[in-house]
């Protein structure tokens, strides 16, 4: 079986970027070769959990790394620790040879617009960025496992894809009655794709990293945008494990509106595409 986890990332009040993140690989990799050293990595910088947003600025459990509390500015040397431990995990990422990753971001003012402007964009897309990305990357890593199982030879086992999102109050009904939708109008990417389930990512350790993975990309899309900063030093090495990255602007949304969600016709971001 073929084990997909997914988180989100957003500004705060989820008006510039929402981004999903997802990795994927076989459920004997993420149990035997992922979840024990994440585990002792939270262990050794005593961390009940990780996620990416407290490491970046020492609130939650990693605030014990902070001279001064939140939210007073953090020292050079709490930006040094909280920097080496995202790197720890960073590195721990990189060593999975089979886990890959792959995000879309929705830039929320674009979809705004376009919701604004053309009186069929509601039914069509919906007014949800998450349930738009969450669809695209449904769509990509479903025809990725229908082709991987294409190429089996006779007598090899097939694999169907487990999906595992965050835990969403708002969203988790809406996109198990999506998921259904999207199954019974998607044959073709629906072939091996199974289950689908909701989780903490306190608790579920593959869930802290696929957020890790939507915060950089999410900071990288936000800095391409409305910034002029560098990529970021973890994305850059993150994308060793990054497969395809998506960018739903104005353009891409609108080629999804006029051919009825076709998610075939969504190309890649050529800014962050990884071979």
């Amino acid at each position: 079986m073929i084990a997909a986890y997914f988180d989100e990332s957003s500004d705060a009040k989820a008006e510039r970027v929402f981004t999903l993140g997802a990795y994927t690989a076989l459920t004997r990799d993420w149990v035997h070769d992922f979840e024990p050293p994440w585990e002792e990595l939270l262990k050794k910088h005593n961390l009940d959990y990780f996620r990416a947003v407290d490491c970046e600025n020492g609130t939650g459990p990693f605030e014990q790394f902070r001279a001064n509390p939140f939210p007073l500015p953090l020292t050079t040397e709490d930006k040094a620790k909280l920097s080496q431990i995202k790197t720890e995990f960073v590195d721990l990422a990189l060593s999975l040879r089979y886990m890959w990753g792959l995000g879309v971001n929705v830039f929320v003012d674009d979809l705004r617009s376009l919701l604004r402007s053309e009186p069929k964009a509601e039914a069509v897309l919906g007014t949800e960025p998450y349930l738009i990305g969450y669809q695209l990357l449904l769509s990509k890593i479903g025809l990725v496992a229908k082709a991987f199982n294409d190429a089996q030879k006779k007598g090899f086992r097939r694999h169907v894809v487990g999906f595992v999102f965050d835990e969403n109050k708002d969203m988790k009904s809406r996109a198990k009655l999506e998921y259904e939708r999207f199954q019974a109008r998607s044959p073709e990417s629906s072939t091996w794709m199974a289950s689908l389930t909701f989780a903490d990512d306190r608790r579920v350790l593959e869930l802290q990293a696929a957020d890790n993975l939507a915060f950089e990309v999410r900071k990288n899309c936000f800095n391409r945008r409305f910034d002029t900063r560098k990529e970021r030093v973890a994305l850059t090495r993150l994308k060793d494990r990054i497969g395809i990255i998506y960018d739903l602007d104005l353009r891409s949304l609108k080629v999804l509106l006029d051919h009825n969600l076709d998610f075939d016709l969504i190309v890649p971001s050529s800014d962050v595409t990884v071979d």
